[in-house]
């Protein structure tokens, strides 16, 4: 049983470990605020989001931290029973929860942390940008499209 946890325990921590050393030496590196040309069209830009998703309700006192905590803390634990359930049937669908459980856990510890989640990078045409984000959810949001093509995809089940 634990080797058909291995390989998902290793994506998990090179995900975890990647977000969290970008976040690290980025918010040493880089200014607040002012952005680092990468490529055109992408640049670095430190921000500090003390929100969710897109700066929602970023501009409250302060309550959120501990309602996204508590809600990430929620949903990271409802992925863990999802892995142990699915890690037997489709590892496609176990591997896209991997994803979007390691992204909702460095996010987490950032908000534990820190109070805000650090993002960086930023995607803009022209006059048009994206709200900044991090590798975290970078990996929930390929997670999530991978779990919706495992459900009209389905792979075949796990060799026993």
């Amino acid at each position: 049983m634990l080797r058909k946890f291995f390989p998902i325990g290793v994506v998990f921590i090179l995900i975890l470990l990647t977000d969290q050393a970008s976040k690290i030496f980025l918010d040493n590196f880089l200014v607040y605020g002012e952005p680092r040309n990468i490529f055109p069209g992408i640049s670095f830009q430190l921000v500090y989001n003390p929100g969710a998703a897109f700066g929602i309700l970023s501009d409250q006192s302060g309550w959120q931290r501990w309602f996204l905590v508590l809600v990430s803390t929620c949903i990271s634990l409802v992925l863990i029973f999802w892995i142990g359930k699915t890690v037997n049937s489709s590892r496609l669908e176990c591997f896209s929860i991997t994803f979007i459980l390691a992204g909702a856990i460095g996010n987490l510890l950032d908000r534990l942390v820190y109070g805000h989640v650090i993002d960086f990078i930023s995607l803009f045409y022209g006059e048009y940008f994206w709200p900044n984000f991090n590798i975290a959810d970078s990996s929930i949001t390929l997670g999530a499209a991978l779990l919706i093509y495992s459900q009209f995809f389905p792979n075949k089940p796990v060799p026993k």
